[in-house]
């Protein structure tokens, strides 16, 4: 996805994993208690772990068909600072 958001922003998009501790850390840094951070924190872990892709690939899911560059395209005003 970082060379996806390059190339559809024109910059440089870096992305680097964290450790848990990392992602526990940035959750509480921005005002969420311990709890709550590490409940997102865990889901983190999962969906790293592949739990939303097996989900979708459930044959009784309907996904869309939207590819992931098309719907960053139309919503590149999300990632670009005014």
């Amino acid at each position: 996805m970082a060379e996806l958001l390059t190339e559809l922003l024109s910059r440089k998009i870096t992305h680097r994993r964290i450790s848990h501790e990392e992602s526990h850390m940035f959750w509480e840094k921005l005002g969420l208690n311990s709890d709550y951070a590490a409940m997102l924190t865990a889901m983190e872990a999962k969906i790293a772990d592949g739990y939303e892709e097996s989900i979708a690939k459930s044959s009784s899911v309907i996904v869309g068909k939207t590819q992931l560059k098309d719907y960053l395209t139309a919503n590149k005003g999300l990632w670009v600072r005014s």
